[in-house]
């Protein structure tokens, strides 16, 4: 006490209020490692995570381990978090799945709910699987398979705690998701897109009223795919029945989800578009393009030399807000393109603001209309995405932003972190003869950010 004294004379010294008073769990929230003893909140850890129960082995061909939990599982665990009177009976929740990572690519799939402060923080994304192995279908279908099987049944309403719940139910991610997700052949396919049957010749005439996929017309293509291989020998005879088939190559991974509930992830869209008129824009006026980079600070990154997500919705920012100016070519395209990503917020939008999000949307078709634009629009699905999907999903569900790819791309970033604390001393990362397993560890670490990240993410 004299020692606070001569330091800062004045100072007086109370008792801790008892709401304040550190304890092993608070101190775990807090990342407070030197206030409760290392046994106290590592066995508060371990309580926590016993209590969250087991992750289910999934079988698949990989020679990585893969588990996952249950959407029941967290669903419920996420449910309990919530004050009883606060609970509503329409939960929406949005699921995506995404590959990504510094040292070693890993394969994440989970969901988020949409009923919460910050629905959009990777803190609110719940882990369902994460593998350290590629993107595939196999192991996807595989997981969600295990993963998704009571989510019919919360879809349909079901009890929890004497209060009937049932959910709406969104899937979002990149293109390489969704196309892999409905058993389609990809981006480059001639049917890339996984929401309607406009062919990839066709981006350059701006079609936007293609017919449009649905889940019973993913399997008719995948039955009569089936019949056209048995007869077809060659390679030539293979691709045509394919496209016969509307580039389909497999059944989709779940019934789960229906065309109209799969949104084109918010992230990916915009940097795509945002990307693709870079591209253009730079082979034009290097200058004025780079100018444009270093007002908005800005760079590529990547072994692609692209814009980022965050990069790209920062750009846009800052000149929806007249923070930056730019008066290269196709400047009011972007500018218009800026407009649109206004309205890419985690909220639900008024019948005012759909109104001018599709004012915007028919304003940035008509721009890209012009020929000069020719090459922009022959080269870019995600632009093909913006101006005859995005506009119908926000009617139906009214919002964009709330669906967004952006938790389940954050969380990358929570796995490298995680991971790099963690030297990896097998080939195989995922090895169980390491002290530590850098996966689980990982997951465990979600787990915990959700539930105290839950505590204070109430609406």
């Amino acid at each position: 006490m004299r020692k606070i004294e001569s330091l800062a004379p004045g100072t007086s010294v109370s008792s801790a209020a008892e709401d304040f008073i550190m304890t092993p769990e608070s101190s775990l929230a807090m990342s407070v490692m030197n206030v409760s003893s290392n046994y106290a909140i590592n066995k508060a850890k371990k309580q926590i995570l016993n209590e969250y129960g087991n992750q289910i082995n999934v079988e698949t061909s990989s020679t990585c381990s893969i588990k996952t939990y249950t959407f029941d599982q967290t669903f419920i665990k996420f449910l309990e978090s919530i004050d009883p009177e606060e609970i509503s009976s329409l939960q929406t929740v949005v699921f995506s799945a995404d590959a990504g990572g510094d040292e070693i690519t890993v394969t994440k799939t989970g969901w988020y709910p949409c009923g919460v402060k910050n629905p959009c923080s990777e803190k609110s994304f719940r882990i369902l699987c994460s593998y350290e192995d590629k993107e595939a279908y196999e192991y996807l279908k595989s997981v969600f398979e295990v993963a998704l099987s009571s989510l019919p049944k919360w879809k349909e309403g079901s009890f929890f705690n004497n209060l009937f719940i049932r959910i709406k139910a969104i899937l979002t991610g990149d293109l390489k998701f969704l196309n892999g997700y409905c058993g389609l052949q990809g981006c480059q396919a001639t049917y890339f897109c996984p929401t309607c049957l406009i062919r990839k010749n066709q981006l350059i005439e701006r079609k936007r009223d293609a017919p449009l996929r649905t889940l019973a017309q993913l399997h008719e293509d995948y039955q009569h795919l089936q019949q056209l291989l048995t007869t077809a020998t060659s390679g030539r005879a293979i691709a045509a029945a394919h496209q016969q088939c509307h580039s389909i190559k497999n059944e989709p991974m779940t019934n789960h989800f229906e065309i109209s509930h799969i949104c084109s992830g918010v992230c990916h869209t915009l940097a795509g578009a945002v990307n693709a008129f870079c591209k253009w824009a730079n082979k034009l006026n290097k200058e004025k393009i780079g100018k444009l980079y270093a007002d908005a600070g800005v760079k590529l990154q990547g072994h692609t030399k692209q814009l980022t997500g965050n990069h790209g919705r920062i750009m846009l920012d800052k000149l929806s807000n007249g923070t930056i100016y730019y008066d290269g070519e196709g400047h009011t395209l972007l500018l218009l393109l800026a407009d649109i990503q206004k309205y890419a917020v985690a909220e639900i939008l008024s019948e005012e603001q759909i109104a001018e999000l599709l004012h915007c949307i028919e304003a940035f078709a008509y721009e890209l209309s012009k020929r000069e634009y020719d090459d922009i629009a022959k080269s870019s699905q995600h632009i093909h995405m913006i101006i005859a999907h995005v506009g119908p999903f926000v009617i139906e569900h009214h919002s964009w932003g709330l669906f967004s790819d952006q938790p389940g791309e954050a969380v990358h970033k929570t796995q490298n972190k995680f991971y790099s604390r963690i030297p990896k001393r097998y080939n195989n990362a995922n090895s169980i003869n390491k002290a530590v397993n850098r996966n689980d560890n990982f997951v465990g670490n979600t787990i915990l950010q959700n539930k105290f990240n839950d505590k204070n993410n109430k609406l």
